[in-house]
């Protein structure tokens, strides 16, 4: 977790523990399986939704 603190820290409401667990969730192979080869995702639009629903959803400052 120290580069959730680098990037500005957890949103107020996130424990380590739920911010683990989202973070787990939201990166499984299910999740990715589903979006790249269900929906037909590509890489890039992957990645690019992972981290802007990451960045949105757990820290207090947007890392740019």
């Amino acid at each position: 977790m120290g580069w959730v603190a680098d990037h500005g820290g957890l949103r107020d409401g996130w424990s380590q523990e739920d911010a683990a667990a989202a973070v787990w969730t939201l990166t499984c192979p299910e999740v990715h399986a589903m979006l790249r080869e269900t929906w037909g995702w590509s890489s890039s639009q992957y990645t690019a939704w992972l981290e802007a629903t990451l960045t949105a959803n757990l820290l207090t400052t947007p890392a740019r």
